[in-house]
């Protein structure tokens, strides 16, 4: 029953039915057009990273949106997913040391535009758990950002709403970026605690 209702909930969801109109692989993808909308992420963007990219919806946007055949776009994840023509894929996690190895060799030494992390852990609902390994995955990204990000760059990076420890990461972020922004895209859902920092500029 319980099943049912959750199957029929995902089948009339606006985003859903909008996913598959227009060719994305999960609703998520309009996330990141409404962020994209307002901040253009990819405005004068030529290097693009994607963390936790599988199914690949966020990596199909940044191939709509950037269109440039010399744009290097790369996405990350611990799943295999249907390959996307022009992007490079890096089955891996971004956890390990030697994911990580691969991301700098695949960029080749250049400075990236765009780092975009949709990543999250595996959730236990033991809520200071829970907050320590989100905590530690959003500041990898932020310590990986700080050495390999373009100075005009811009960086994306899915938190949660864990109390003192998000709006930590949230101060840590503003000492390293001229300018960061809080929001949660109307396309993520109600019931979830996700909401996404923006970031840009490197001081």
């Amino acid at each position: 029953m319980v099943k049912k209702k959750w199957l029929n909930e995902f089948l009339s969801d606006k985003y859903v039915k909008d996913a598959n109109r227009e060719g994305f692989r999960s609703r998520a993808a309009f996330k990141l057009l409404e962020i994209d909308e307002e901040f253009g992420l990819f405005n004068n963007c030529s290097s693009v990273l994607d963390l936790g990219c599988a199914p690949g919806s966020w990596l199909q946007v940044a191939k709509r949106k950037t269109k440039s055949k010399r744009t290097v776009i790369i996405g990350v994840d611990i799943l295999r997913y249907k390959l996307i023509q022009g992007v490079t894929q890096i089955e891996g996690d971004f956890q390990d040391e030697s994911a990580r190895k691969k991301i700098l060799t695949a960029f080749n030494g250049r400075k990236i535009d765009l780092i975009l992390s949709d990543m999250a852990p595996n959730l236990s609902g033991i809520k200071v758990v829970d907050g320590e390994n989100i905590s530690n995955l959003v500041n990898l990204v932020l310590d990986f950002s700080l050495e390999n990000l373009h100075k005009n760059g811009c960086v994306v990076v899915k938190a949660f709403e864990t109390g003192t420890g998000s709006r930590e990461f949230r101060k840590k972020l503003a000492n390293y970026f001229e300018k960061v922004w809080l929001r949660k895209p109307l396309a993520s859902k109600k019931v979830s605690s996700e909401q996404f920092l923006i970031a840009k500029t490197l001081k």
